[in-house]
């Protein structure tokens, strides 16, 4: 009997092995043929191409602003929550400038409002800066 423990426990481990990789093929397989989730906000991460993008478009806004001034940041994305990490990337990508959303009640007293994803009319708005991204629009007393 001891002699045939090693061919046991060598036979078992071959079988985990195989149930374990059966497994990790059938979810690869599941994750490609599953139609492509909206990319969202918190999931984004320093390098991926969402916070690239709008790295690259507050690198357009940034000195077109006065240092230490007061964003409005104004979004299409619809939720409170994907607002709030766009706001959290905005403030990384703008050090200079505090950062708020359009929205809350500090936004009444901002220097100037970057819509990211939409373009604004509004009467108070000056456009300085207009990108395909967005826009940079001082506001008006």
């Amino acid at each position: 009997m001891p002699r045939q423990l090693p061919l046991v426990l060598l036979l078992a481990a071959a079988g985990w092995l195989g149930y374990g990789f059966s497994v990790e093929v059938r979810a690869a397989v599941a994750a490609l043929s599953a139609p492509p989730e909206p990319e969202l906000v918190w999931r984004w991460r320093l390098g991926d191409a969402g916070p690239a993008q709008l790295a690259r478009f507050l690198a357009e806004v940034e000195p077109a602003a006065r240092p230490a001034s007061l964003i409005a940041l104004v979004t299409v994305t619809g939720s409170a929550d994907q607002d709030h990490f766009l706001r959290l990337w905005a403030a990384y990508d703008l050090p200079r400038h505090r950062v708020v959303l359009r929205s809350e009640p500090a936004a009444e007293r901002a220097d100037y409002v970057v819509s990211y994803g939409t373009g604004l009319d509004e009467p108070r708005l000056t456009e300085i800066l207009r990108r395909p991204d967005g826009g940079l629009y001082r506001v008006e007393p």
